[in-house]
């Protein structure tokens, strides 16, 4: 009688379950609490508020009163008349790359105390500090 050669129902159902097993425990750790996919999306989130801020430093440098700065930011489109930072056109002024673009509802205010903050889509507010610390009233 030739012997027949395969994989059985049991090999089969064993290996199935070892593979569960190890993918229950790698999306474990990369999505738990303290898991490295956050960690990586909050550095991520800080270097995009960082490049919004450093973008708005560098257009300060010429200005040492914050009306004139304020006025500069709404003539160039960089600042709406709500306060809101107009971003993408404020990145590409400065050749900063824009980028985590999480939907329409994200914005950046700039008061006219030049406080900035940041809203994320759920209207959670971030503050960012104040650029205009050694700024002329």
């Amino acid at each position: 009688m030739k012997k027949e050669r395969g994989v059985t129902l049991i090999v089969l159902v064993v290996t199935v379950m070892i593979i569960i097993i190890i993918a229950g425990v790698i999306v474990g750790v990369g999505l738990g609490q303290k898991g490295q996919v956050k960690e990586i999306i909050s550095a991520t989130e800080q270097s995009f508020h960082d490049n919004v801020k450093d973008a708005l430093l560098i257009l300060q440098t010429d200005y040492t009163s914050k009306e004139e700065y304020v006025e500069y930011l709404k003539e160039h489109n960089y600042l709406n008349s709500d306060g809101q930072v107009e971003v993408k056109t404020l990145l590409k002024s400065v050749d900063c790359e824009y980028g985590i673009g999480k939907g329409k509802n994200d914005v950046y205010i700039l008061t006219d105390d030049l406080n900035l903050t940041y809203y994320d889509k759920n209207g959670n507010a971030k503050e960012l500090g104040n650029l205009g610390a050694t700024m002329e009233e």
